[in-house]
């Protein structure tokens, strides 16, 4: 809760709304914990550990859908991603 308390002070002081500065950290620390889990449970922490894609599919899947989940989830960059999401989040923190 140090951190916590921390982390608020420093948003509020910046002028962003403590409620909003609560909910905020709240994402992230959502969004980081996910993270967390699918880094560990999915295998993605070193190269050729993920799952297939097309082993987690149903045989009838179509192949229009099967390349759709192909790029989309076989074929992403998770840090890149994680970065992307924690600059989208602190970016909606600007006091403009």
């Amino acid at each position: 809760m140090l951190a916590v308390r921390a982390h608020i002070t420093a948003a509020t002081e910046a002028g962003v709304a403590e409620d909003y500065a609560y909910a905020l950290l709240r994402t992230i620390w959502s969004h980081a914990l996910g993270y967390a889990l699918a880094y560990v449970s999915w295998g993605i922490g070193c190269v050729g550990c993920a799952p297939a894609v097309a082993d987690l599919l149903r045989p009838d899947v179509p192949e229009d859908l099967a390349q759709v989940a192909e790029v989309f989830c076989g074929q992403s960059d998770p840090d890149a991603q994680f970065e992307m999401a924690l600059d989208l989040m602190l970016r909606s923190t600007e006091v403009g």
